[in-house]
């Protein structure tokens, strides 16, 4: 739990995955469901909201967000299914799932964000490639070496130098340490 006074702080992982809270909130509150829906469904799909917009302060909400999102389309397909037949809404939430695209009340073609999310894919699907190659290319020893020995020289010759990004350089010069002192278990053993 987060102290008293940390309490209105962003979660530092948000922040990097969205801009603002503002832009947060502006996203969320363009997802709005139609006044036919049933008021149980709308309350529980304002509270997915509600959390996704709190995931601000707590990155962990996230997947409570998504859960309750699910909930309310549970309650959604239920109180469908119940108009059509009784029986029917009380089935696992699968066997509703699958009545409801084979009867049509759910199709592919009537996904609003749908260009959105194959948009979303591509730039995903391009991004791994881009950095697999790049991994493959890289020289990262060499590199590492050089600016060891040049961050070194610096500071032992009295030069300020405000360089950003010591985490990823600790985490590289860990691994590098490890290489050189690898645990017992990780050296490869010796054929007689």
């Amino acid at each position: 739990m987060k102290p008293v006074d940390k309490i209105t702080a962003p979660d530092e992982r948000q922040t990097l995955v969205v801009g603002t809270l503002l832009d947060l909130h502006a996203g969320l509150a363009e997802i709005r469901l139609h006044p036919s829906v049933p008021d149980n469904v709308r309350d529980l799909f304002d509270t997915a909201l509600n959390l996704s917009l709190y995931s601000w302060f707590v990155y962990d909400f996230h997947p409570v967000a998504d859960l309750t999102g699910f909930l309310a389309m549970e309650a959604a397909l239920r109180t469908r299914a119940s108009q059509d037949n009784e029986t029917l809404a009380n089935k696992p939430l699968k066997t509703l799932m699958k009545h409801a695209i084979a009867a049509g009340w759910l199709a592919e073609d009537r996904i609003t964000g749908r260009r959105e999310l194959a948009r979303a894919r591509v730039q995903h699907r391009k991004s791994i490639q881009a950095i697999e190659a790049e991994a493959s290319t890289m020289t990262i020893i060499q590199s590492m070496c050089i600016a060891a020995v040049d961050l070194r020289n610096a500071l032992a010759h009295g030069e300020r130098m405000l360089v950003p990004d010591s985490y990823q350089r600790l985490r590289t010069t860990a691994d590098l340490i490890h290489q050189l002192f690898p645990p017992p278990w990780a050296v490869p053993r010796r054929r007689l």
